[in-house]
C-alpha cells in the first residue's frame, strides 16, 4: 500500500452558517484541522456541519489531530461568518 505524505490545505468559510466539505471520504492515515479565525469553527465528520451543535469546536489557534484510528469518511466544517480561516492536513494511503 502507497502512503502519500501529508498535504496541508488552506481555506476559508466559503458562505457564513453553511458547511462545507473540506476533504471527501477516503483511508487516511493522518488528518488535522487547525483554527485560524477568532470566531468558532464546529467540524463534523460524516455529515454536514452545524454551527453550535456539539462535535468538535475549535476557537484561534486550537485543532484537532487523528494520527491513530483516523476517520475515513468525508470532513466538513461551519462558521458563522463568511472568510474565517482554517488549515487542514490529510495523508492518504
Amino acid at each position: 500500500m502507497h502512503i502519500i505524505d501529508p498535504v496541508e490545505t488552506e481555506g476559508t468559510i466559503t458562505a457564513g452558517g453553511v458547511s462545507q466539505q473540506v476533504y471527501p471520504a477516503r483511508q487516511r492515515r493522518y488528518l488535522r484541522v487547525v483554527s485560524r479565525s477568532p470566531l468558532p469553527l464546529y467540524v463534523r465528520l460524516g455529515q454536514a456541519a452545524v454551527v453550535g451543535k456539539g462535535y468538535w469546536l475549535l476557537t484561534q489557534g486550537q485543532d484537532i489531530i487523528w494520527d491513530n484510528a483516523v476517520p475515513a469518511c468525508a470532513v466538513y466544517i461551519i462558521g458563522d461568518t463568511t472568510g474565517q480561516p482554517f488549515t487542514a492536513e490529510e495523508a492518504v494511503m
